[in-house]
C-alpha cells in the first residue's frame, strides 16, 4: 500500500540516527515523537501536547467525526489533564491541520488510525469503537491488527465482540480468554493455547486452528466452516450447535467432547479420537471418519448417508443410528 506521508519522511526517520523499524506501527511513533519534539517549548511541554492528541483522537473517534472546529479544542483544553494548555497552542503546535473552512484534521488520517488503535490496547472500550469504526466506516485496521497481534497476550483477557478478521495470532498463551461473539474469519490460531476459552457464537470460518490447545473450550454454536483443526486438543471441549461444515479435524483430540446437535456435514476426521465423546443428533453426510476411534462414544440419532467408517474403531453397542 502506497503511503505518501511516510515518502515524505524518509529523511527525518534516516536522520534518527537509528534503524528504521519493520513495522508500520514503530514508525509512526517515531513520526509522532518527533513532531512533539519539534514543536514543545517553554510555553506548552510535550506531555501536554500528548494528552491533547490523545484526546482528540478519542474524541473524533466516539463522536464520529475526522474533523474537530474551534469551539471543540477549547473545549478539550479546560479538560483537567489540560489545564495549563492554551487553545491558541493547541491549535498551531499540535498534530492538527487547519482547513480552509477553519475546521482542523490530523495532518492525515493515518495518525489518527494508528493513535486510536494504540489507545484501544488498554482500553476495552475504545477497541470496541475501533472495531465499530472498521467495520462500519473503513477504518484502516492494519495498526490495529499489528498491535495487537504483537500486545495481545499482555492486554485484557476479555475479547468478546472484537473484530480480528485475518489477525496472525500463531503460538500465544491465551488460556481461559473470552473469544465470545468476535469475528476471527480466516485469522492464524495455530499452535494457540486456548484452555477452557469462552469461544461461544464466535466467527472462525476458514481460520487455522492446527495443534491448537481447546480443552475444555466452549465452543457453542461456534461456526467453523472450512476451518482447520488438524491435530487439535479439544478434549472435553463443549462443541454442540456448532457449525463444522468441511471442516478439517483429522489427527484431533475429541475425546470426552459434547459435539450433539453439530453440523458436521462433509467433515474429515479421519484419525480423529472421539472416544467417549456425545455425538447424538449429529449430521454426518459424507464425513470422513476413517481411522478414527468411537470407543465410547454416544453415537444416536445421526445421518451418516455417505460417510466414510473404514478402518474406524466403532463400539457397536453404543451405536444407534
Amino acid at each position: 500500500m502506497a503511503r505518501p506521508m511516510l515518502l515524505g519522511m524518509i529523511d527525518e526517520l534516516i536522520n534518527t540516527q537509528r534503524p528504521i523499524p519493520d513495522r508500520i506501527t514503530d514508525i509512526y511513533e517515531i513520526i509522532i515523537e518527533n513532531w512533539i519534539s519539534r514543536e514543545a517549548n517553554d510555553k506548552i511541554s510535550k506531555e501536554s501536547l500528548r494528552e491533547f492528541t490523545k484526546k482528540c483522537a478519542l474524541y473524533m473517534l466516539f463522536n464520529y467525526k475526522l474533523l474537530i472546529n474551534n469551539e471543540e479544542i477549547s473545549e478539550l483544553c479546560l479538560s483537567d489533564e489540560l489545564e495549563l494548555l492554551n487553545p491558541i497552542f493547541a491549535r498551531s503546535k499540535s498534530l492538527l491541520n487547519r482547513l480552509p473552512n477553519g475546521n482542523y484534521k490530523f495532518a492525515h488520517k493515518s495518525i489518527y488510525e494508528h493513535l486510536v488503535s494504540k489507545y484501544a490496547l488498554s482500553n476495552k472500550t475504545v477497541a470496541e469503537k475501533v472495531c465499530e469504526d472498521i467495520v462500519r466506516n473503513g477504518l484502516n485496521f492494519v495498526y490495529y491488527r499489528e498491535l495487537c497481534a504483537i500486545n495481545l497476550e499482555k492486554l485484557y483477557s476479555d475479547y468478546s465482540y472484537i473484530y480480528l478478521n485475518g489477525f496472525d495470532l500463531n503460538h500465544l498463551n491465551l488460556p481461559e480468554v473470552n473469544f465470545s461473539n468476535s469475528n476471527l474469519f480466516k485469522s492464524d490460531l495455530s499452535n494457540v493455547n486456548l484452555f477452557n476459552a469462552d469461544l461461544t457464537r464466535t466467527n472462525l470460518s476458514g481460520a487455522n486452528l492446527s495443534e491448537v490447545n481447546l480443552s475444555e473450550a466452549n465452543l457453542f454454536r461456534t461456526n467453523l466452516t472450512k476451518a482447520n483443526l488438524s491435530n487439535a486438543n479439544l478434549t472435553k471441549a463443549n462443541l454442540s450447535n456448532t457449525n463444522l461444515l468441511a471442516t478439517n479435524l483429522s489427527g484431533a483430540d475429541l475425546s470426552g467432547a459434547k459435539i450433539y446437535s453439530a453440523n458436521m456435514s462433509e467433515t474429515n476426521l479421519s484419525g480423529a479420537n472421539l472416544s467417549n465423546a456425545n455425538l447424538s443428533k449429529l449430521n454426518l453426510l459424507r464425513v470422513n471418519l476413517s481411522r478414527s476411534n468411537l470407543l465410547g462414544a454416544t453415537i444416536s440419532n445421526v445421518n451418516i448417508f455417505g460417510a466414510n467408517l473404514s478402518e474406524a474403531i466403532v463400539d457397536h453397542s453404543v451405536v444407534n443410528i
